[in-house]
């Protein structure tokens, strides 16, 4: 079976057997697939909008759903089934992040907030309220969950740029990166430690430490004239991190290895789609890519 519109997001639950799929679609599909025998599971249905990101929790239980419909969603894998419905935004949601304990899932929205929330209880419990006319959009934590950092456009300089915030605070600048020519369009922290790595749509990937704010790497040029999705790859045993790009104007994926510091190599062409590649995720270990 197919979605009903483009696939806007990809998750993969911690143990490689469960993917999810979400669609831009008016009926919010939100698919739940077996890796292992490449069938889908069931189908989780509660959304009225275009689902535009998910997560699986760390236990591989349950999942964090965001929507163009305003809210979040929570799941039971098991059952396919809506535990619970996270309401408090005014506006389309655009990202949804959870923490690596599984206990707090961080949201942004086209209402100029974001928000903390504890899965447990599912309440909202912190609001933390951007400037006029910066509006957030993708996020991403920290290995600790304590810091996140968000690609933030700024209207007034039609430009992006990315603000490290510390949950629980409100927002202030820190440094943060001003995009004038390029778009970040995605982000990973897949690290164990703090760095966050960052797809922008002057065909550069750049690694950045949250903590100190200092720039890392940056990984080649994409082949193409943009890249719009990014998944990273975990060091293991005798092998170092790496990085998987896709473009919305190609319909290949390639995989970037590292040469030594800030050199990398494109080392295999990913094909097989007929179209072009919006998402990409990556299984917690690095075995599995879906694309």
């Amino acid at each position: 079976p197919s979605h009903h519109g483009s696939v806007l997001c990809l998750a993969i639950s911690a143990t490689g057997k469960l993917a999810l799929s979400g669609a831009g679609s008016e009926v919010g599909q939100l698919w739940v697939w077996d890796l292992q025998s490449a069938q889908r599971r069931g189908e989780l249905e509660g959304h009225t909008g275009s689902v535009t990101a998910v997560r699986v929790t760390p236990c591989g239980k349950k999942a964090v759903s965001a929507s163009f419909d305003g809210t979040l969603r929570v799941w039971d894998l098991e059952a396919c089934a809506c535990t619970a419905v996270l309401l408090g935004h005014e506006s389309a949601l655009f990202d949804v992040q959870v923490t690596p304990d599984g206990q707090r899932a961080l949201s942004t929205s086209d209402d100029l907030t974001l928000r903390v929330w504890d899965l447990d209880s599912c309440d909202c419990t912190a609001v933390l309220h951007m400037p006029q006319g910066m509006l957030p959009m993708r996020a991403a934590l920290s290995a600790d969950g304590r810091t996140a950092a968000c690609h933030v456009w700024e209207g007034r300089a039609h430009s992006f740029r990315v603000e490290v915030l510390q949950l629980g605070q409100d927002p202030a600048t820190s440094g943060g990166i001003a995009e004038e020519e390029s778009r970040v369009v995605c982000s990973r922290a897949p690290l164990p430690s703090n760095p966050l790595s960052l797809g922008c749509k002057d065909m550069t990937v750049d690694v950045w430490d949250l903590l100190a704010w200092q720039h890392r790497e940056v990984a080649p040029s994409h082949t193409c004239s943009e890249l719009d999705c990014l998944a990273a790859r975990p060091p293991g045993p005798g092998s170092r991190s790496s990085f998987v790009s896709g473009s919305a104007s190609e319909s290949e994926l390639h995989v970037w290895i590292p040469e030594g510091v800030g050199s990398w190599r494109c080392s295999a062409d990913l094909k097989g789609h007929a179209a072009a590649i919006s998402c990409l995720a990556m299984s917690p270990g690095g075995r599995y890519l879906v694309s």
